[in-house]
C-alpha cells in the first residue's frame, strides 16, 4: 500500500512539474501560437501592432539561442503589451471605422460639391474679369 501511495505521489509530481514547465516555456509552441493568435485578433482591429512583432521576434530569437530568462521576461512583456492592447483595441476599431466613413462621405461629397458651386465660381469669374469692359454703341 505504502510502495503504491508512493509511485502514485511521484508520478503525480512529475506530471504537476512537467504541467508547470509546460505552462510557464515561453518556447513552448502553445505559447507563440496563442501570442501569435491574439496579434493577428488585433491586426485585424486595425491596431499597431508592430513593436509587439519585434518583441515576439527577439523572443524567439532566444529561443533558438536557448535562453530561457531573457525568453521568459520578453514572453511576460508581450503578455502585458497584450492586455494593454486588447483592453484598447475595441476603442481604436470604432476610430477607425468612424474614420473611414468620414473619409468615404467626404469623397462622396466631391462630385455634389463641383455640380453645385464650379457653375457659380465660373459666372463669378467670368462677370469680374468683364466688369471693366467698356461698351461702345455704333452710330
Amino acid at each position: 500500500m505504502n510502495r503504491t501511495f508512493f509511485v502514485v505521489f511521484v508520478l503525480l509530481l512529475f506530471f504537476l512539474n512537467n504541467l508547470y514547465i509546460y505552462a510557464e516555456n515561453p518556447c513552448s509552441n502553445t505559447a507563440i501560437a496563442d501570442i501569435l493568435n491574439d496579434l493577428e485578433d488585433l491586426y485585424k482591429n486595425h491596431v499597431n501592432i508592430s513593436y509587439i512583432i519585434q518583441y515576439v521576434d527577439m523572443l524567439l530569437k532566444a529561443c533558438s539561442v536557448g535562453d530561457i530568462e531573457s525568453a521568459s521576461k520578453l514572453y511576460q512583456d508581450i503578455l502585458t503589451e497584450l492586455q494593454y492592447v486588447k483592453a484598447i483595441s475595441r476603442d481604436i476599431y470604432i476610430r477607425v471605422t468612424i474614420y473611414r466613413i468620414v473619409v468615404g462621405g467626404l469623397i462622396l461629397l466631391i462630385p455634389i460639391a463641383i455640380y453645385m458651386f464650379l457653375p457659380k465660381i465660373y459666372l463669378y469669374i467670368w462677370y469680374s474679369t468683364r466688369k471693366k469692359w467698356i461698351i461702345v454703341k455704333k452710330r
